[in-house]
């Protein structure tokens, strides 16, 4: 995948019609993702089921240009450059951008999204894709979050200390 450009055989040009030219028809169905907080949009789902299965949202109702592509299963084949992926740790996300970033606390809508990747290697696709953090172990995260004050939308650097305690992953 390389943010704005393509993902896969897929652009910003790709139909639905396409997608089932490419994939067949058994492999593109329509449904819906969560696209932040609680709410969700219409979309069309390629490879349903799989760890391959993305999300495509649309710009128009004829489903002729894509808005956003969501990737949301750990062990999917599908990668962004430097090998970030669903289920790769802050830290080693960090060391993929060869920086610190920065991501919104936890509690709200953008709960742990990254805003800023600072000048990292990904500064370049900052308005291409984003990505979003979740604690690896939830059953810890309330007394970490108290002790971190991770909640709300503050922003916090991925270069504190007690962020690996939360043991975030994508």
């Amino acid at each position: 995948v390389i943010p704005g450009k393509h993902f896969g055989n897929i652009d910003v040009n790709t139909s639905e019609n396409d997608l089932i030219q490419l994939f067949g028809a058994s492999k593109v169905q329509r449904g819906k993702v969560s696209t932040s907080g609680k709410k969700s949009e219409s979309c069309t789902i390629v490879f349903p089921g799989t760890y391959d299965e993305i999300a495509i949202t649309w710009k128009d109702n004829s489903r002729s240009k894509v808005k956003a592509i969501y990737l949301l299963s750990i062990n999917s084949k599908w990668y962004l450059p430097r090998q970030i992926s669903v289920g790769m740790s802050l830290s080693e996300l960090t060391k993929a951008n060869q920086g610190p970033l920065t991501f919104y606390g936890f509690g709200w809508e953008y709960s742990g999204t990254v805003n800023e990747w600072g000048k990292g290697q990904f500064a370049k696709y900052a308005k291409k894709f984003y990505v979003v953090l979740e604690p690896s172990q939830p059953s810890r995260v309330k007394d970490l979050l108290k002790s971190y004050k991770g909640n709300g939308d503050k922003t916090f650097s991925s270069n504190i200390e007690e962020v690996d305690q939360l043991g975030l992953v994508i």
